[in-house]
């Protein structure tokens, strides 16, 4: 397992980029899309979401990135959008940025909500 410590800059601060090529050549993050993989692959490998973008012609769901239906090109939702409106839930029309194709994409949104801890309860034993 690739250690964050083996990758610190003279000033204790995090070299990400290093970092991150590491975790890729070990296997440990996807090389295409960078998210974490469990188990590891003991090489550069890509994850089942970004493997499946080029190894099927249907219909695919992919967490940060889009697949051209014309050309096959994916790239990342971030890296080529004209904006944010792409986040919002139903349906957008795109163009890929490789072969200039016109077509639609849906999203569809998450919600994770976070709740605070417990609040202790003080009762007579506690206190005494």
């Amino acid at each position: 397992m690739i250690k964050q410590d083996d990758y610190r800059n003279a000033d204790g601060s995090l070299n990400w980029l290093k970092y991150n090529h590491a975790c890729v050549r070990a296997g440990e993050n996807c090389m295409t899309c960078g998210r974490y993989m469990y188990p590891h692959k003991g090489g550069p490998t890509e994850c089942p979401s970004c493997k499946i973008m080029t190894g099927t012609p249907e219909e695919v769901d992919h967490h940060e990135r889009l697949r051209c239906p014309a050309c096959g090109r994916t790239w990342r939702v971030d890296a080529d959008s004209e904006g944010y409106d792409i986040y919002e839930e139903g349906d957008h029309d795109v163009c890929c940025p490789g072969c200039e194709h016109e077509f639609w994409v849906r999203t569809a949104v998450e919600c994770t909500f976070t709740s605070p801890p417990l609040e202790q309860e003080t009762t007579d034993a506690q206190e005494a």
